[in-house]
């Protein structure tokens, strides 16, 4: 079959939505199964709860054992470890930053820096340019997954760039890849 199966970050597993749901049903269980086992003892009823939600259009998660998360989002099923999405915080209050987030392979770049920003991931209640942060990435159809992982940067408590939504600037470029 043509579904790729990719390790897309340490412990997150990334397998295309509409490759999946061309598959028959048997198939998927097959798929499902193959990669629950190398996670977790695997249990019929993970597999089908998993199934169950592969055909929503709308975003959806679900807790697996281990700490794993079972996630459907726009164009992608996700397999990752809880601990992907622990909360990050990092201060630069140099002229010149950078944060490195090696197992999401991706490198922030802060330059003409001289306040103290902050960075982190996105919390509930975001506001970026007076409207939702959430409401901004559901505009983009961005996945849940990359919502929660995108780098968000804060001045005194306002939020001034958001990864996947502001663009790479001067003053701030995430670089992907090892």
């Amino acid at each position: 079959s043509n579904v790729k199966i990719i390790n897309e970050y340490k412990n997150v597993i990334a397998i295309d939505k509409t490759n999946f749901n061309n598959l028959h049903r048997l198939e998927k269980k097959y798929l499902i199964s193959e990669v629950f086992k190398n996670l977790f003892r695997l249990e019929k009823k993970h597999v089908l709860e998993a199934l169950k939600i592969t055909n929503l259009n709308n975003s959806k998660r679900i807790s697996l054992p281990n700490e794993y998360i079972f996630e459907v989002s726009y164009n992608t099923i996700r397999i990752f470890l809880k601990t992907v999405l622990n909360n990050f915080n990092r201060y630069c209050d140099s002229k010149y930053g950078e944060v490195v987030l090696e197992d999401l392979k991706k490198k922030l770049i802060i330059s003409n820096n001289n306040e103290k920003l902050k960075i982190r991931f996105r919390k509930k209640g975001d506001i970026f340019k007076n409207k939702k942060l959430k409401d901004i990435f559901i505009d983009k159809k961005i996945d849940l997954f990359i919502r929660d992982i995108s780098l968000v940067v804060e001045n005194e408590n306002e939020i001034i760039w958001v990864e996947n939504v502001s663009k790479n600037c001067e003053n701030f470029q995430v670089i992907y890849g090892d």
